[in-house]
Order: C-alpha cells, then sequence, then structure tokens
C-alpha cells in the first residue's frame, strides 16, 4: 500500500514538472506554430517519449492532418511518422479523431490491440507499443490534438492526464490570445497609421499617466524616441522645463482620469532644445461600459502662432496710433483751410461788387469763378472732415429709431423737396443698432441723391424695411436717371462722379460717406438700377436682441 502511494505521488510529481516546464518553455514565445513545436519537443524530452505529433483540422476537408513531429534518437525506422504525414483523420477515427470527437485525453496501452488505430501496421514495424493523446481546447470546442507514442510499455497515469489536459486548456487560451491580439492589431492598424501621420503631437496614456506610446510627429518636433519612455510619467517627460510645468501636466492628468477633457497652455523643449510652448489636450477615452481605459493627450506647438501674433499686435497698436495721428492732421488741416476759404470767397465777393460796372465782362466772369470754386472747395473740405470723422468718433451701437432719423432728413430737406415737387414714401421703420447721427447722414445722402438725380417728371422716393434674422435690409428706391451697373462699385469710391460738376453738384464723397458708416455699423450697402428707370439702394444694419418696434405713418 505503501508503494502505491509512492509511486502515485511519484506520478504527481512527475506531472506536475512536466507540466511547469513545458508551460514555462512556452511562456515568451510569440509565434503560434513555435509554440506547438516547443511544446511538442519539451514534453516529448521531459516525458521520454519517441514521438510526439500535432494535428489541426483542414476546414475545406473536414479532417485532421498532421502538422508537425518530433521524432526522438531511439527511434531507427520512419515508417510511422512518414505514414502519419500521408493520413488524415475524420472525427472519431484513430486516436487523433477519438480525441477531436470526445474533447477529452485519451491513453492506448498497446496500440496493436486498439480496434480504431489505422496505422497499427507502421506502428508494428516500428515497434510502437503505447500512445497518448490530448485536445487543445478552448471552452467545449477542440483547436487541435496532441499525440505520443512509446516503444516501451507504459501504464496510464492519471496524473499524467490530467497534467495534459490543463497543458491543452493553457494552449488553447495562448493560441486564442495570440488570434485576438493579432486581430485587434490589425484592426488597430489604420489607426495607428493616423495616429503616426497626424500634424500633431500625440500620446497614448494610462490612466496614471504612464506613456504607452507616442507618435512620429512627437519623435521628431521632442527629439524622443518612443520606446525609451513607455512606463514613464507623461508630466515627467524630460521635454518640460520647469517643475511648475510638470505640476500643471500631473494636474491636467488627474483631470482627465477622472472624466474631465483639459487644456493647457504649456512651455516646453523641442528637439533643438529651444524654448516654446504649446497648446496640450488631455482627453479620456472610454469603452462601451463607461470606463476610462487610456488617457490621449494631444498637443501643437504655437511658438510661431503666438510671435506671429505678438508681431500682428505690435502692428495694430501702430495702426492705430497712425490712424488718430491721421484724423487729427485731417480735422486741423480741414480747419486751418476753412478760414483762408471764407477769406477768399469774401474778399471775392467784395471785389466784385466793387469792380462792378468798371471791369470787363471777363472780370466778373472770373471772379464769379473765384467764388464758385471757393464754395466748392468749402463743401469739399467739410466732406473729408465728416469722412475722417466717422471712424474717430468712435461711438458704440446702440438702438436707434430709423423712423426718426428720417423725419430729420424729411424736415432738413423740406426746401429740396418743396422745390422739385419730390413725394418721400415711408411705412414702418424698426429700431436698429447703429448711431443716430451717422444713419440720418446715410439717409439724407440717398434722399439728396435721389432728388438731384432726377428725370423730367417729379421724383417719387420710396424707404422700406425688411426682417432678415440677425439684421434688416433698408431699400431706398427712386424713378431718377439710374446708374449703368458697369459702375456698381465705382459709385462708392471717394471723389468718383459720373456725371460733370457743371450738370450735377456735389463733391463725391457722399456715398463713400454712406459705405463708411454702413460697413462700421457691421452692414453692407450696394445699388441695383438700370439706366432710365430708377435705381434701389439696399444697405443691412444688425436687428436689435429683443423684438423691434416701430414708428412713424407714411408721408
Amino acid at each position: 500500500m505503501n508503494r502505491e502511494g509512492n509511486a502515485v505521488s511519484q506520478q504527481k510529481a512527475e506531472a506536475f514538472t512536466l507540466l511547469l516546464e513545458t508551460v514555462g518553455s512556452i511562456r515568451e514565445i510569440e509565434d503560434d506554430e513555435a509554440i506547438v513545436d516547443r511544446c511538442l519537443k519539451t514534453f516529448c524530452q521531459l516525458g521520454k517519449w519517441d514521438i510526439g505529433q500535432s494535428w489541426f483540422p483542414d476546414v475545406l476537408e473536414g479532417t485532421l492532418v498532421c502538422h508537425d513531429q518530433q521524432v526522438g534518437a531511439n527511434l531507427s525506422s520512419d515508417s510511422f511518422t512518414q505514414k502519419s504525414l500521408k493520413t488524415s483523420f475524420r472525427i472519431g477515427e484513430g486516436l487523433p479523431g477519438r480525441v477531436w470527437k470526445d474533447c477529452a485525453p485519451l491513453w492506448i496501452s498497446n496500440v496493436c490491440e486498439d480496434v480504431n488505430f489505422p496505422r497499427v501496421l507502421s506502428a508494428r514495424q516500428d515497434g510502437i507499443t503505447t500512445a497518448f493523446a490530448f485536445p487543445i481546447k478552448r471552452k467545449d470546442s477542440c483547436l487541435g490534438v496532441l499525440e505520443f507514442f512509446s516503444q516501451a510499455p507504459r501504464t496510464v497515469s492519471k496524473p499524467l492526464l490530467g497534467a495534459a489536459e490543463m497543458l491543452g486548456t493553457y494552449l488553447g487560451l495562448v493560441l486564442e490570445l495570440r488570434h485576438v491580439k493579432t486581430a485587434v492589431l490589425e484592426a488597430a492598424a489604420p489607426y495607428k497609421d493616423l495616429f503616426d501621420s497626424s500634424h500633431q503631437f500625440m500620446a497614448h496614456l494610462k490612466t496614471d499617466g504612464s506613456i504607452i506610446d507616442i507618435n512620429n510627429t512627437a519623435e521628431s518636433a521632442l527629439g524622443v524616441e518612443s520606446s525609451s519612455l513607455v512606463g514613464l510619467k507623461f508630466y515627467e517627460a524630460p521635454w518640460w522645463n520647469s517643475q511648475e510645468t510638470k505640476d500643471m501636466v500631473k494636474q491636467a492628468v488627474l483631470e482627465a482620469a477622472n472624466g474631465q477633457i483639459t487644456r493647457r497652455e504649456l512651455e516646453f523643449f523641442d528637439a533643438q532644445h529651444r524654448w516654446s510652448v504649446g497648446v496640450l489636450f488631455l482627453r479620456p477615452v472610454i469603452d462601451a461600459y463607461g470606463k476610462i481605459v487610456y488617457l490621449l493627450a494631444e498637443g501643437f506647438d504655437v511658438t510661431e502662432l503666438q510671435l506671429h501674433q505678438q508681431e500682428l499686435s505690435q502692428l495694430a497698436v501702430k495702426l492705430a496710433q497712425s490712424n488718430v495721428e491721421l484724423t487729427h492732421f485731417a480735422s486741423v488741416a480741414a480747419h486751418e483751410l476753412q478760414e483762408p476759404l471764407r477769406t477768399i470767397g469774401t474778399f471775392s465777393k467784395y471785389l466784385s461788387e466793387e469792380c462792378r460796372g468798371q471791369c470787363g465782362k471777363n472780370a466778373h466772369e472770373f471772379l464769379e469763378m473765384i467764388i464758385d470754386a471757393g464754395s466748392r472747395m468749402r463743401e469739399l473740405v467739410n466732406d473729408l472732415l465728416a469722412y475722417a470723422q466717422i471712424d474717430a468718433d468712435g461711438q458704440a451701437l446702440e438702438p436707434i429709431d430709423a423712423a426718426k432719423c428720417v423725419e430729420e432728413v424729411i424736415a432738413t430737406l423740406d426746401k429740396t423737396i418743396k422745390d422739385n415737387q419730390a413725394c418721400v414714401l415711408y411705412g414702418s421703420l424698426p429700431y436698429v443698432m447703429s448711431g443716430h447721427v451717422q444713419l440720418t447722414e446715410v439717409f439724407q445722402n440717398l434722399l439728396s441723391n435721389a432728388i438731384k438725380f432726377r428725370r423730367a417728371d417729379s421724383p417719387c422716393i420710396e424707404i422700406a424695411a425688411e426682417h432678415k434674422g440677425s439684421y434688416w435690409l433698408f431699400s431706398v428706391k427712386d424713378n431718377g436717371i439710374g446708374i449703368d451697373m458697369v459702375y456698381k462699385d465705382t459709385i462708392f469710391e471717394m471723389f468718383r462722379r459720373l456725371h460733370p460738376q457743371t450738370k450735377y453738384s456735389g463733391t463725391g464723397i457722399g456715398l463713400a460717406i454712406c459705405k463708411k458708416i454702413v460697413e462700421c455699423s457691421g452692414g453692407q450697402i450696394w445699388v441695383e438700377s438700370e439706366l432710365d428707370m430708377g435705381s434701389t439702394f439696399f444697405f443691412t444694419l444688425p436687428a436689435l436682441d429683443t423684438r423691434s418696434q416701430y414708428c412713424c405713418s407714411p408721408v
């Protein structure tokens, strides 16, 4: 009884050792075929089996075929191994087929006496006696079969059968994990390509901030290799240029690990160890179950952008200062020109009166031309001053009643309207965001032009407004001489006149002033016209945030 107990204990120890050694021999191997080969070799050597064979399914034929063999030095004939390579087994047929069917280990003490062993003649020729096989399995399915043969007779070993079954289950798990890993890598390959080809710096991090990988862009820009950073905390990376920066990155990692998307503007050293500025985004990557599986860091270098912004800011300051100086110069120049112009006009009139009847006809005409030129010069200076003051006033936009502006213009132009027998019609007009003086000037210029550029019949002017969401569209329509649309842009330029001064008076600045006022209020202005068919000037202005109000009745 003690002998039997000792023998069983020894079998268990041998089986356990065989299992551990075989598992240990394949632990670091990545290739599926190499794993099975190593398993066969180790099991044969340590278990003292003369032949080891692996069998795997041929999916198209529905049979098991011999995949690989390990042959010991004591085997003098290859009859059995050659027969195995030429043989295939259906489910339930032969030793491999029976193991494949039952998905369980099987021991044959004497193959020559087994009724279901098709290779018996080759086995008898090579002196093979004992056979043993077990499945490589995953759950209840058989992935393949490993079988072993011995010339020396062997009695069945239950510990060995148990160890073999555990080894078969382990191999099944390993092979399946390898397949899953391969499938994952193949599926992830396009994303890896995107990751590496991105123009942004990118890094995969564990939830504790440890670096898994960084992309090619980051490697090049920062002068590092991804392999040297694996496992290093992201906030301890060598490119951060101060402890303060590292602390900021660490805090960002903690926030991202808690489900937040974070943004930081940080200083770092590039591949040439130059001081740089970057924007870093850290975001959690969440699986289908809502668990944060890793963190994604994205960043880009904004050093040049910041330098350009600084240059633009400096240029903007200089431009603003230049505009102030230019506006001041225009204002001073306009005021300074007023006095000599008044003097020229006044003394020209005095001279004309003094010389009345004493000078020739030509002299009087020359004096009239001087007086007229001085008057037009004063108008031009006044208009230039008004144009320059549009930006200089810097008036904030406020709710303005467009109807009141139109009323004021009609009152101002009352004599002109009556003299020309003009008709001005307008319906309900809204409040808009603009300036009262500026909007009044726009309407005054447009109404004055509509009366000035009239046809033989009486001028008729219609003013309307249409709500267009965030803005109001105004229209000022007349029945005048019209405009060739070739000049639809030209007419809004300063000093651009389409008619001679002798035919239509004016400085040619009115529409330029309208354009500048409208654009400073955030709108646009344009014209639609046809020669001898009248013109319609359109312009837009921002609507109020609240419901627009209306007032005033048609005139």
